[in-house]
């Protein structure tokens, strides 16, 4: 990924909020320079003449509507038309979270896909900021989507001739100059969008807001946001009005970057530790082990296919046939994912798995490299259990991924720091070391005695190898591979075997090291995600709460599987090593639990939660008050579940003013007229006096009470609050219907061009004949 500052000059878009007409010729444009398919939408009443709700795989750039209440204007609303589209950060969160460095970012700015070596982990819809990247969920290769600043615009071929006649050298320096000018920016009428340099960009935004102070806020949105932007805004509105995130200066890469660049030198410092450990407490073990007894396996015969096993077996068969299903209906076929939730229970069950298995390590680390031998009967079923474990981790990831058969891609690639690329190369090498813990237990009950001559020699040097290429793989630092190799060289020779007696130490240490990293790297996950975990889980030192907290359920499920185990088998209790563990598993809850109480009293360390972006916040501009902010992209979709109510701004308002104040000529009231048939005004003059927004706030002073007519007539559905939050209308039989309705009941009309990239469904099929009838107050006025 390259990074800002290069001397490159980078590529930005002025996005002007306040000369936007919503003519959508950019989002148009945007569909026909990169092909995109039209999609088949809905009039959704609660998103006004937005079109599609949300950016997907067909759209890439999205003009979002918002009505704004302002008592001083016409009709006392504003419209204002924000434009979305992915902002192409200076130091992406998107190509960072890239395990396969399919997402990479240009010197000159656009954030560019490759497909061919993505993996479809989907890992960027999650770490994007903004929500940008959104998947091909309905075909078999869910590839990835994004706006790309229209940077193929520079790889077209330089025409030959213009009307039959050569290019002069001008014509030729200009067509260079204008072909890299997106397709978006050549499209838009209204001077909404500007296209030159970053620098170049800033000047302007700062001349305009010097020459109009009262006509924009002084901020331009995208200068310092996530480390700054390519794509910057300007607005009369607060951003958070129009639904754009809260978002602090700090680059969202360099939350990760710390935590993966301190990887390679805590491995070599960790496995240094490690043996000296093991060395310090052999010693002191010596003497005890000389009278020590040493426990003993032994077969324990019984019916391989119990009915607990049958149930086992057919559980595997529905999951073969899942697996299969799976590949054929395609991962959004299969599994009903979406861009709201691009990882399902899958990766739960990934994460159940590793937290599983990590008792195979804990137990690893306490028997041979503490010298508990005391636990020894517990290792083997813990080892087991881990091996398990993480085989059907791969199975789900596997599953999960929506290329899978690109999986390769990852041992060509080099992202610089990508916790998802180091949790990879950890599970995958972590899962051969336990495969070379496990080997002892068929081979001893096979009898193959110069297979384990030969593990004893070489699993040390296997270890080696493993972890130098971990390390290499992770820095790409031949310096810190080396040193790596050495140390655990070094570990290997000391700890050879000697006399015929050998423990595999190093093994112990290598599934310690290993486990300890990709248990932390799955905390470094979320630190790129802050707005999709709730406050008190949030945290820098994520990487360590995750790493104390599978000490804790791995050495709790150890005592639970061993339970199971004896049951199933008629076996006595273990109760010693049982009782031992129970100890070390309370101890490591109590140290998890002070350290995450400790993390938690701390000052707030995160920006808004997606969730909380959007609402209603004190404002520069006294005179709007923030109805619905219908431009939130993810909470466009989350609907009533997600949604955020926007809470109204307590203020006096003008009384209402209905049919029986007065009407005009034509028999049509005062205040309708005004609205010049904006159906989007003639709702929001109806909600500006309706019912409070939640419940126990105070009427504003003269409101219109429950049930009074409105001049809606019959299209009134009082509905308040945002996607999901509606009052019923009054019933056919109550007073309010006893009230002549207005003389108009006016219909729904388009004062929108709807754009030829889209094709509409209009859901308001039941509209009453009635509505359909009335006379249209888009009549001009009788001169």
């Amino acid at each position: 990924m390259s990074q800002p500052g290069s001397g490159t000059p980078i590529k930005t878009t002025l996005v002007d909020i306040n000369n936007c007409i919503g003519c959508r010729a950019c989002q148009v444009a945007c569909k026909q320079w990169n092909e995109r398919d039209g999609e088949q939408t809905e009039l959704q009443d609660d998103l006004g003449f937005q079109n599609p709700a949300t950016l997907s795989a067909k759209t890439y750039t999205l003009i979002s509507f918002h009505e704004l209440v302002n008592d001083e204007a016409e009709g006392g609303v504003d419209y204002a038309f924000a434009m979305r589209r992915c902002l192409h950060c200076l130091e992406p969160a998107c190509a960072s979270a890239c395990p396969t460095t399919a997402l990479s970012r240009r010197p000159d700015g656009p954030v560019v896909y490759d497909p061919d070596v993505c993996i479809g982990c989907r890992y960027c819809i999650w770490a994007c900021p903004w929500g940008v990247p959104t998947a091909e969920w309905n075909t078999l290769t869910p590839k990835i989507q994004k706006c790309t600043h229209c940077a193929d615009r520079t790889d077209q071929p330089l025409p030959l001739t213009r009307n039959g006649d050569p290019l002069a050298d001008a014509e030729r320096q200009r067509f260079l100059d204008t072909i890299a000018t997106p397709a978006c920016v050549k499209a838009c009428p209204a001077d909404a969008l500007r296209f030159g340099e970053r620098e170049e960009m800033l000047t302007e935004a700062r001349r305009r807001i010097a020459a109009r102070p009262g006509k924009y806020v002084d901020h331009i949105y995208g200068e310092h946001e996530a480390g700054g932007t390519s794509v910057l805004y300007l607005s009369r509105v607060p951003f958070a009005k129009l639904g754009f995130p809260e978002i602090g200066p700090d680059s969202y890469p360099a939350r990760t970057r710390i935590a993966l660049g301190a990887v390679p030198p805590a491995v070599m410092a960790l496995g240094g530790l490690l043996g000296a450990a093991y060395a310090f407490f052999k010693r002191k073990a010596a003497v005890a082990a000389e009278h020590a007894h040493h426990t003993e396996f032994e077969a324990v015969p019984g019916k391989l296919l119990t009915p607990a096993n049958w149930i086992l077996l057919f559980l595997m068969a529905f999951g073969a046939l899942s697996f299969v299903a799976r590949f054929v209906l395609g991962l959004g076929g299969s599994t009903h994912l979406s861009d709201t939730f691009p990882w399902g229970l899958w990766i739960v069950f990934d994460l159940v798995w590793i937290a599983v298995a990590a008792g195979a390590f804990a137990s690893a680390g306490l028997i041979y490299v503490f010298q508990r031998k005391d636990l020894y009967p517990l290792g083997r079923s813990a080892v087991l259990v881990g091996l398990l474990s993480y085989s059907f981790v791969t199975v789900t990831l596997i599953a999960d991924l929506g290329l899978p058969w690109q999986s390769y891609q990852l041992a060509l690639q080099a992202p610089e720091h990508s916790a998802m690329f180091e949790v990879s190369w950890c599970v995958g090498l972590y899962v051969t070391i336990l495969l070379m813990e496990f080997l002892p237990v068929p081979l001893e009950h096979w009898g193959f005695a110069r297979a384990m001559d030969l593990w004893r020699r070489w699993s040390g040097a296997y270890v080696a190898f493993a972890v130098a290429l971990f390390v290499y793989m992770l820095s790409r630092s031949v310096v810190y591979a080396a040193l790596t190799a050495a140390i655990f060289s070094l570990l290997a020779w000391v700890f050879r075997p000697r006399d015929g007696r050998f423990e595999p130490a190093l093994l112990a240490i290598a599934a310690v090291t290993l486990s300890a990293m990709h248990q932390s790297s799955l905390g470094s996950l979320f630190l790129l995600m802050p707005d999709q975990l709730a406050g008190q889980w949030w945290s820098p030192v994520m990487p360590v709460s995750f790493f104390l907290s599978s000490i804790a359920a791995g050495t709790s499920l150890v005592i639970l599987i061993e339970m199971w185990i004896a049951r199933a088998w008629r076996r006595p209790l273990p109760l010693g090593p049982l009782a031992s563990m129970g100890q070390i598993a309370f101890w490591a809850m109590a140290v998890y639990l002070a350290f995450r109480l400790g993390d938690m009293a701390g000052p707030p360390r995160r920006p808004l939660r997606r969730r909380d972006r959007g609402r209603g916040h004190p404002s520069a501009h006294p005179s709007l008050a923030l109805e619905p902010a219908r431009a939130s992209r993810r909470a466009g979709r989350r609907r009533g579940a997600r949604g955020v109510r926007c809470r109204v701004q307590p203020r006096q308002r003008r009384p209402a003013r209905h049919a029986s104040e007065g009407t005009d000529a034509g028999g049509r009231p005062r205040d309708l007229h005004a609205l010049r048939g904006r159906v989007g005004r003639l709702d929001r003059a109806h909600r500006r006096d309706d019912l409070p927004v939640h419940a126990g706030d105070a009427v504003p002073a003269g409101a219109r009470e429950a049930g009074s007519p409105c001049p809606l007539g019959s299209r009134c559905r009082r509905r308040v609050g945002w996607r999901g939050t509606r009052i019923s209308r009054p019933s056919p039989g109550s007073s309010a219907r006893s009230t002549p309705p207005s003389p108009v009941s006016p219909p729904r009309a388009r004062p929108f061009p709807t754009g030829a990239s889209t094709s509409r469904t209009s859901s308001r099929e039941s509209r009453s004949s009635a509505a359909r009838a009335s006379p249209s107050i888009l009549r001009p006025r009788a001169r």
